[in-house]
Parts: C-alpha cells; structure tokens; sequence
C-alpha cells in the first residue's frame, strides 16, 4: 500500500501542476502539440522566476543590497504577467518577449550595478537565450543570443568610452559569486525539468493518441468488433503461421439469413440492431485465444483446430439466432 502512494503521489501533483498551467493556456492553442509546448513552457518560466526570484532578492537583501534586491523582485512580476498575457491574448510571441526583456533587464541592470564584467551576474546573461531557445525556437534564441552578447560586449567597453560604471558595492564579493553560480545550475536545472516534464507529458498523451487511432483503425464501428482490414492481416498471419510450423488454424465464416428482408421490413434500425446483437452473441462464445470480426456481414473466429471450430461456430450460430430474435423484439 505505502508503494502505491509513493509511486502515485508524484504522478497526482504533476497531473496537478499539469492542469494549472493548462489554465493558462487559450483553448485554441491546445489543439496544436507544438503551440501547446511552446505556451506551457512559457509558464513553466514564469513558475520558475516566481519560485527562484524571491530567495534571490532575499539574498541580496540580507547582503545589504537592498536596491538590487528590489529590482529583483519588480522583475519578476513583470515575469510574472506573462502567463495571464498568454491567457488573455493569446499570443504566444507577446507573452514570451514580454518574459525574455524583463529576464534579459534583469541581469543587464544587475551586471552593470555590481561593477561590470566582473560582475558575479554577467554569467546570467546566457539565461536569455536559453530560455528564448526553450520558449520560441532557434530563431528567438539567436536573437537574444546576439542581444545577450551585445549587452556584454557594451558593458566591458564602457570604461574605454569614459563611461563610468557604478561603484562596486562593499560586500562580500567570493560569497556573492558562490550565490550566484549556484543559483545559476538550481535555475537552469529546474527550468530543464520543468520542460522535460512538460515534453514528457505531452508524448504519454501522443501515444494514447496513437493508440486510440490504430484501435479504431481495426474496428468496425456499428459493432465494435474487427473490421475486414484487420481480419484480412490476422488471416495472413494465420496462413503464414501455420505454414511455418504445420499446425492448422480455423477460418469460420457466418451468413446472415435473410438479412436482407429484416432490413426491407423493419428498417436499416432494426438490421444495425441485428447486427450488434449478432456480434455481441458470438463474442461470447469464443475464446480468449480467438478473434471475431465482421467481414461484410461475415465473422472470423482462427486459431483453432478444425473439428473445435466447427463445435464454437454451431455454439456461436445458436447464439447469433437468439440474439437476433431478442434484437428484433426490442
């Protein structure tokens, strides 16, 4: 029992995590797998910047940085209203950059105020483009990749063009690069969770696509049964088999009289009722081991030996006759 729940209660909160950010996302762009990715990752983003944020603001506020503490903060509320910018417009492309400038001013504003490139943020210039690449495709990601280099780039030239830099705060500077480079690898690690998470999900979701489609694929749809395409491929199958190692396979084909009058007098209705009646009479009377199908009007128990079929297809006609007699009163 204990088992079960461990095993149950991760699977229950990612469901959970799941259906929120769900929410999240416009109805529209849930009909595309791609499109729904991208929006989920978008909040995974902000899930990510709404939970790492606040600890780093704390961090530089108990190092008596109290303005870069606040500027941490009001960033990521701006982060934080990409979600409901998705939600209310739609747009993927808004939700996104409005998420990537405040996350790219962040660390730019950051770098700048701690000295420059020496700064212990400048390694978090890369997050903008690792995020863009994770959120919008190789296109967003080069581009805030050039942005991100650009922004360095001016920062380590400002000096050479008399541009003075903001004083280096008087702090513990070998712990603020020990708090920085590890909540570098926590962020990144999360945020590649979050996305495997996010992918992970969406193929269990493909499979079962994929599984409800070849499953309706072999199925006749008026009796659940096996169509002809799958009776055609099993009767393959069968011959092969039985070529190969010499053992027999039965093929049992069952015809309908006068099906065509029930039709002519009581209506298509009632001959659709007939059939699936048939169908669920003779699923009854086979084995696990066999296979029934309808094939024009025809079903195909194999996978049995000859004087066995004959006994199952006398047992399933007797059953069929009752069935369609019950059919026909309803």
């Amino acid at each position: 029992m204990s088992e079960i729940s461990l095993t149950g209660s991760p699977q229950r909160w990612r469901g959970r995590y799941l259906d929120a950010a769900d929410l999240f996302v416009p109805g529209r762009l849930r009909q595309d797998a791609a499109l729904r990715a991208r929006a989920e990752n978008v909040v995974n983003a902000a899930l990510m910047a709404a939970t790492a944020g606040p600890f780093y603001a704390l961090v530089y506020w108990l190092l008596d940085l109290r303005v870069a503490a606040v500027e941490i903060l009001a960033c990521c509320l701006v982060m934080l209203l990409a979600p409901p910018v998705l939600r209310l417009s739609g747009s993927i492309v808004a939700a996104r950059e409005l998420f990537l400038c405040a996350l790219f001013f962040n660390f730019t504003w950051l770098t700048w105020h701690l000295g420059g490139s020496a700064a212990p943020t400048a390694s978090w210039l890369v997050t903008a483009p690792v995020v863009a690449m994770f959120l919008g495709g190789v296109a967003s990601g080069v581009f805030w990749l050039v942005v991100s280099c650009l922004a360095a780039g001016a920062i380590w030239l400002a000096p050479t063009l008399g541009l003075a830099l903001p004083p280096a705060p008087r702090v513990d500077m070998p712990l603020l690069h020990l708090v920085c480079d590890l909540g570098l690898y926590v962020v990144v690690l999360v945020f590649v969770l979050l996305f495997e998470l996010t992918k992970t999900e969406g193929f269990v979701k493909l499979k079962q696509a994929l599984s409800t489609i070849n499953e309706l694929a072999i199925r006749d749809e008026l009796t659940g049964s096996h169509n002809r395409r799958f009776l055609l491929g099993l009767v393959d199958r069968e011959k092969e088999r039985s070529d190969r190692n010499g053992h027999p396979f039965c093929l049992c084909l069952f015809d309908l009289d006068f099906f065509k009058r029930i039709n002519d007098s009581f209506g298509h209705a009632a001959g659709d009722a007939v059939l699936r009646a048939f169908a669920q009479a003779v699923q009854g009377q086979i084995r696990a081991t066999d296979a029934f199908g309808r094939y024009g009007g025809r079903g195909v128990p194999p996978d049995a030996a000859r004087n066995t079929g004959a006994r199952r297809g006398g047992a399933g006609r007797a059953g069929a006759a009752r069935g369609r007699r019950a059919a026909l009163r309803a």
